[in-house]
């Protein structure tokens, strides 16, 4: 019998057991929409980038490109408004409901269409590629969108369930991802500024987080909420002082936000099965494919770390340290003095998981 999750990206998402929940944030632009995104002068808050009139517009495009393509494949599917699901007033983004329980929904973001979709497991994810596929990347190209190389950024979150009662898995999945630093800003994403790993932070915020670990792992292995919340709140109000963005002040509400992990969705405030990690470290995705190698890469990580009983070993500060050099039109060039190193962490980070890791290689780098 098929479980139906009516789900909320950002506000529910219902589990079964420990079973790991994937949701994704595709974007996709063209020139006349990054053109338009607004700046506002008066923002106080770091959220300064504004809608415009045109990514609005295509997003009109898509309900009735969506619409006229379901008459077809799907009779049954259903498109709602914001209205009929929680969203703004305005009721210009929409949901598409098909019949089996899956949704997605299409917003603005100021450099971008935002397509976020019901979290589903890796097993459920591959699926729904196809559909996936045809329904949201096909169509996209159909009015003239695409995923850009970095602008508008593909996070990818996690349900924090499988982390809830296990503060080990949660350390570990942290240090195991900052050990790659090259993952955020090299292989699998390329916006520093929107997604720094620590290794791309000061000297100071790297020694706070080792020093973060090391009071972490002096507390023996509790298996509790609280131990976890603890690792969460104290990177946060610790480490994530600081962005990498050299060129503008961010406000320290939008530091917290703007790391390759960012961990402001796990709070006492936020209902348990609500709290997510959200992976900000990704470029666009190209592809249901592109998104499918990530969920499994992600779910065969937790399960591997999860038969782990020790913490694992954090790289050194130097080992951590990463720098960047932003080229013309805002490409990211890794300026290390190991040139392999983008592959050799990719590599690295596959095969810990278990998985092969030429499928990885050949798509990311």
């Amino acid at each position: 019998m098929k479980m139906l999750f009516t789900v909320l990206l950002a506000a529910q998402i219902l589990h079964a057991g420990n079973e790991v929940y994937f949701g994704p944030e595709f974007t996709f632009t063209n020139d006349a929409v990054v053109k338009a995104q607004r700046r506002n002068p008066v923002a106080s808050d770091g959220a300064e980038w504004m809608n415009s009139p045109v990514s609005d517009g295509y997003v009109t495009q898509w309900k009735r490109a969506i619409a006229e393509q379901l008459r077809t494949n799907c009779p049954a599917c259903r498109i709602v408004g914001e209205a009929e699901y929680g969203g703004a007033a305005r009721n210009i983004e929409f949901r598409v409901l098909y019949p089996d329980g899956w949704w997605y929904e299409v917003t603005t973001d100021p450099a971008a269409v935002e397509v976020k979709a019901k979290p589903a497991t890796s097993q459920q994810t591959a699926s729904l590629a196809s559909r996936m596929q045809r329904d949201i990347f096909d169509l996209a190209r159909s009015i003239s969108l695409m995923p850009h190389q970095y602008l508008g950024n593909g996070h990818v979150n996690i349900s924090f369930t499988a982390f809830r009662q296990n503060p080990l898995l949660l350390r570990n999945f942290i240090v195991d991802y900052q050990n790659h630093p090259t993952l955020a800003i090299a292989s699998l994403g390329n916006d520093p500024y929107n997604a720094p790993p620590i290794g791309l932070l000061s000297a100071l915020a790297r020694r706070t987080f080792a020093s973060v670990i090391r009071q972490f792992d002096g507390f023996g292995a509790r298996s509790n909420f609280d131990l976890s919340l603890w690792l969460v709140t104290n990177i946060q109000e610790q480490v994530y002082t600081e962005a990498w963005q050299p060129h503008e002040s961010v406000p320290g509400n939008w530091r917290r936000k703007f790391q390759a992990v960012n961990m402001t969705t796990i709070s006492p405030a936020i209902p348990e099965q609500s709290c997510r990690i959200e992976i900000r470290g990704h470029r666009p995705q190209r592809s249901a494919n592109e998104w499918l190698l990530l969920v499994t890469l992600y779910d065969a990580k937790i399960k591997s770390l999860q038969r782990l009983r020790a913490p694992i070993a954090l790289k050194s500060e130097q080992e951590l340290e990463v720098s960047v050099e932003i080229g013309a039109r805002g490409r990211v060039r890794l300026t290390d003095r190991n040139p392999a190193r983008a592959r050799q962490e990719l590599q690295s980070y596959v095969e810990g998981a278990g998985l092969a890791s030429d499928a990885y290689l050949q798509t990311f780098l």
